[in-house]
């Protein structure tokens, strides 16, 4: 008898530890989306993607999927082929990936209206799929702060597009010089005028 309740014990103690190593969490499976523009080279893919990968080790992520859009202004989703594919990879029956991976809220866009970021960042929440700013100094996790933090930081990203368009505040159009210039006519007028000081 007893060694058919020490056989029971055994049996329950195996599939116990079956059971515990079946539901051990492993690595979350995640996504990453990378864009380069041609404005700073901190911002590469390549060094986009060691920030990453290095954020995803620390947090018990792996990296199952990439999207790329090298030398891709990021005004607007046109011409954005990563992005595009990625929401609609998102909106598939069975996504692959729990959350995607981003270097800053620039790299997701500079969109001129921050509502657009927005808009696309919720269809991937939607999903379930949550988007994670791995170099920002907070956690995008929906609470007021981040909230506050990541409408103003995605208001920054759109005004340093605004800013750096010619004839925006601060930023001057190249000045055009050469026969036909505005300066060239000055000139000729002074010399007709006779002041040789202006020639």
């Amino acid at each position: 008898m007893s060694v058919i309740v020490l056989s029971y014990v055994e049996a329950d103690v195996v599939d116990k530890a079956q059971s515990q190593q079946a539901e051990a969490p492993g690595p979350v499976p995640v996504a990453q989306y990378v864009r380069m523009s041609t404005e700073h080279q901190r911002y590469s893919t390549d060094n986009q993607t060691l920030a990453i990968s290095q954020y995803a080790e620390q947090h018990g992520m792996r990296v199952v999927r990439t999207y790329e859009d090298s030398g891709k202004s990021g005004l607007n989703i046109r011409g954005r082929s990563g992005l595009q594919q990625l929401l609609r990879d998102v909106q598939e029956a069975a996504v692959p990936f729990r959350a995607i991976l981003v270097y800053d809220i620039s790299r997701w866009g500079r969109f001129p209206d921050p509502d657009e970021a927005a808009v696309y960042e919720q269809t991937c929440k939607r999903r379930g799929v949550k988007v994670i700013y791995c170099a920002e100094p907070f956690t995008n996790d929906g609470s007021l702060s981040s909230t506050v933090l990541v409408g103003l930081k995605r208001s920054m990203a759109a005004e340093y597009s605004r800013a750096q368009k010619p004839g925006a505040a601060g930023v001057s159009p190249r000045r055009r010089t050469g026969p036909g210039s505005q300066a060239s006519t000055h000139r000729r007028a002074a010399q007709r005028e006779g002041d040789p000081g202006s020639w």
